[in-house]
This record gives C-alpha cells, structure tokens and sequence, in this order.
C-alpha cells in the first residue's frame, strides 16, 4: 500500500466537494472575471486538462492573474499542456493516433 501511496504525487485540493463542487465555484470566477472585462489565465488550457490543473493549483488572492500549483509535478504538467496545445494551434502537433491512419 506504501508504494501505491508513494505514486500519489499530484493530490488534488477540492475538499469534500469533490469536482462536481468545485465546478460551480470555477464557473462563478469565470463569470466574475468576464463581467470585470479581465482576462482568464485558465483559457490558456484546453479541454479536461482544466479542471484537473484547477483542483490542485493554488488559491490566488493577490488578484493579479498568476496561477501558481501545488507541486513542481504540477507545474510541469501545466506547461507541458501549453505546450502541446500552442502545437495543435498552430497544427504541428501531430498525436499517435495521426500517425496510425
């Protein structure tokens, strides 16, 4: 069980709510920040990588946009999307399955 637990190294910071939660909170800062004309620093990541990066990044009380994470395997993970995501943008990204067909 030690060794499963020891896997465990990006945990999540959604508290008993749970994602489903966690999702009306999210949606409510999105609409704050639209109705404020500000702009979202979370629109920077796709799909199903948002909530998963927004359950374990950390609160951000000073206001000013930056989005910080819980862990450095965390952050990685958020540039790493970034970064495949400015691929796709610009179409050389080409996933595993491209490349099948």
């Amino acid at each position: 069980m030690k060794d499963k637990r020891a896997k465990h190294n990006k945990p999540h910071k959604t508290d008993r709510k749970g994602y489903y939660g966690k999702r009306k909170e999210w949606q409510e800062e999105d609409e704050k920040l639209a109705a404020e004309g500000k702009e979202n620093p979370w629109e920077q990541y796709p799909g199903r990588s948002r909530p998963y990066l927004q359950a374990r990044s950390g609160k951000n009380t000073s206001g000013s946009g930056e989005i910080t994470f819980s862990s450095s395997l965390v952050a990685e993970v958020a540039d790493k999307v970034k970064r495949i995501a400015a691929q796709a943008s610009n179409g050389s990204f080409t996933g595993l399955w491209r490349m099948m067909f």
